[in-house]
């Protein structure tokens, strides 16, 4: 939204395709990738333990961390935030969702730029 509102729509067209291609490049075969709208996506990393999710989406976020549009002026540099958790047994699919969700909220609001597991 912030680029949006400082660089007009196109620009933010642009952010979202690169970044989605930047973490599309990162990804296993098995791996899961999507945008569920706005400026947020979803992961879905199966046969994954919680420290191998958090390793890979860190891994993730330090690559975006180094990313910029440069045919801007100046130049649109991006970050991104992100909640983990891992499937529990007996989980539906909005339960897991729900504490992933938790998640990427503290990591917005303990300073974005971060990487945050469900408790």
């Amino acid at each position: 939204k912030s680029v949006n509102d400082a660089h007009g729509h196109h620009a933010g067209d642009v952010v979202l395709q690169r970044f989605a291609k930047r973490i599309h490049r990162s990804l296993r075969r098995a791996d899961v990738f999507g945008r569920i709208g706005g400026e947020e996506f979803l992961l879905v990393l199966p046969s994954t333990t919680t420290n191998e999710a958090l390793e890979i989406v860190e891994r993730m976020r330090l690559v975006i961390d180094r990313s910029s549009e440069h045919r801007y002026a100046p130049a649109i540099r991006y970050t991104f935030s992100a909640g983990v958790a891992e499937r529990r047994a007996g989980d539906t699919v909005a339960l897991l969702y729900a504490r992933a969700d938790r998640a990427l909220y503290a990591a917005k609001i303990g300073g974005r730029n971060r990487v945050e597991c469900a408790a």
